[in-house]
């Protein structure tokens, strides 16, 4: 089989898969298929898009090389460095322990349960920037609150989704 058979089958094989996915997402609610489906159309679009690139234009080249990703779109002989080796240092960096990444989920969980998802969402991105991150004060709260304003307007306004208010909020105010 050849190069470009094969490219052509792989296309084949994910366009056929997004037309099964936007199929089998119209089993499910409106609201719950305001993700996939848009998502799963996109994606049939751009690679009906690729196929017919692939096999109806030659002058444009598809072919992808990740080492000029990577580099810059710089080639590999002017990466290369000298031509000498020399003897490279391991730093070895402090990392955190499984029992902390453990506990700051539990945490999390804790908080979400008592107070709620969005006020332990604020408290948790802005304290994991400032404690592990080590961001300024005030580029986290900026941050924490574009994420606290992008995902209540996603899922609030959206797709209409309550979300859950925690323990204490609902003791103290009904």
């Amino acid at each position: 089989m050849s190069r470009r058979a094969q490219e052509n089958l792989v296309a084949f094989l994910f366009l056929f898969f997004f037309l099964a996915m936007i199929y089998l997402s119209y089993d499910y609610t409106y609201k719950a298929r305001m993700v996939p489906v848009p998502i799963y159309v996109i994606s049939a679009l751009i690679m009906l898009l690729q196929i017919y690139f692939m096999n109806f234009k030659k002058n444009i080249n598809l072919n992808v090389d990740a080492a000029e990703l990577l580099t810059g779109g710089k080639s590999k002989d002017s990466v290369k460095g000298p031509e000498k080796t020399e003897q490279v240092k391991i730093q070895k960096v402090e990392g955190g322990s499984e029992l902390a990444a453990i506990s700051m989920i539990v945490l999390y969980l804790v908080m979400t349960l008592l107070i709620g998802i969005l006020p332990a969402m604020f408290l948790f991105v802005f304290g994991f920037f400032i404690l592990i991150t080590k961001m300024k004060w005030y580029i986290s709260l900026l941050v924490t609150l574009a994420t606290e304003v992008s995902i209540y307007i996603l899922f609030s306004y959206v797709l209409q989704i309550k979300f859950f208010q925690g323990w204490l909020v609902k003791l103290f105010l009904g």
